[in-house]
Order: C-alpha cells, then sequence, then structure tokens
C-alpha cells in the first residue's frame, strides 16, 4: 500500500505541487517511520521550499553534480 502512496506522491511532487506530496509522505511515515525513499523524498520537498523562500531557486536542481555547478556558479557570480 505504501508504494502506491509513494508513487503518487512522488508524481505530485514532480508535476510541482507542495502540500500533496507532503501529506503523502506523512501518511506513509505515519505508518512506516523507517521508510526510507518516504524520508529521502520528505527531507528533499521541505530542502526546496526553504531554497524558494530564501530566494535561491536556481538551486533546486534534478542531481547532485547540477547542484554543485549552480551553487559555484552562484558564488562566482552572486
Amino acid at each position: 500500500m505504501s508504494d502506491a502512496r509513494l508513487q503518487e506522491a512522488m508524481r505530485l511532487h514532480r508535476a510541482g505541487r507542495l502540500a500533496e506530496p507532503a501529506q503523502g509522505y506523512h501518511s506513509i511515515l505515519k505508518n512506516e517511520p523507517q521508510h526510507g525513499e518516504a524520508l529521502y523524498a520528505l527531507a528533499v520537498r521541505f530542502l526546496a521550499s526553504q531554497l524558494t523562500a530564501l530566494g535561491l531557486e536556481e538551486l533546486i536542481v534534478p542531481s547532485e553534480a547540477a547542484y554543485e555547478s549552480a551553487a559555484l556558479r552562484l558564488a562566482r557570480e552572486p
């Protein structure tokens, strides 16, 4: 059951929706507190919201390599 909820939350997350994915991740974690994928996805979603709040949307990227590149570019050209 958590797999279907996780897939739906991740689909909503990729679509740029904010509240619904978090609710889905919380629902999974309520029943399975150690669910690694849900924990990770919720952390990623939280970080994206924090970066948005700080005006650093350019650091919301799809990979670690892209993040490093964006962070270095921002450090050189603030």
